[in-house]
């Protein structure tokens, strides 16, 4: 991975932090009253490699959990370029996760991601 992309991963990570995502927030965001991390370019960069990654500390009902959405070309990503993202957004692959398929619409485009969570060990 380039010099360049550590940086940006290194910066969103810094924001998720020090920006994390309580229940309340989590739910007006699932309700549609907030706007989806994804439309904050604190939370999201694009990779020299076109991959696009929103990523958030979030609450959920079972503690805090790591979310990241990767997109490539507006496409689910490569799956192999997919785990080298998570491990630098301190993903443990050894740890099981949630992932998901999404597809959305963002400024007349659509798009689709894979989306993965992970409990935060305390």
């Amino acid at each position: 991975m380039k010099l360049q992309d550590k940086k940006k991963i290194k910066q969103v990570i810094l924001h998720a932090n020090e920006n994390k995502l309580d229940l309340k927030q989590m739910i007006s965001i699932v309700n549609g009253e907030s706007h989806p991390v994804g439309d904050d370019v604190n939370f999201t960069t694009i990779l020299s490699d076109s991959n696009r990654i929103a990523f958030s500390i979030e609450e959920h009902p079972h503690g805090w959990c790591r979310h990241i959405s990767i997109s490539k070309n507006n496409k689910p990503p490569v799956m192999k370029e997919a785990g080298i993202i998570l491990q630098e957004f301190e993903f443990d692959l050894n740890v099981s996760m949630t992932f998901y398929e999404e597809e959305f619409i963002s400024n007349d485009i659509n798009i689709i991601s894979i989306n993965w969570i992970q409990k935060i060990e305390e």
